[in-house]
């Protein structure tokens, strides 16, 4: 059964992840300019969007997601 697609989830499916050698975070190749991250996340270096970031810290869904068909 696949997992539905949810804020924290979105970016793992999605046809613009990219990785981010030597780092277990992602990064965005057609970042949503509204994207926001919580506080925490950010003054601990979880979220820089969009070039390395944990989407565990988003604080809202991406209006450019695109599914990578998984």
């Amino acid at each position: 059964m696949k997992d539905e697609r949810s804020m924290m989830n979105e970016c793992w499916t999605c046809k613009h992840k990219r990785p981010v050698p030597g780092n277990c975070h992602i990064r965005c190749d057609k970042p949503d300019e509204n994207m926001t991250g919580d506080l925490y996340g950010r003054s601990e270096g979880w979220f820089f969007y969009p070039s390395c970031f944990d989407p565990t810290w988003k604080t809202s869904d991406c209006t450019n997601y695109e599914s990578n068909g998984e």
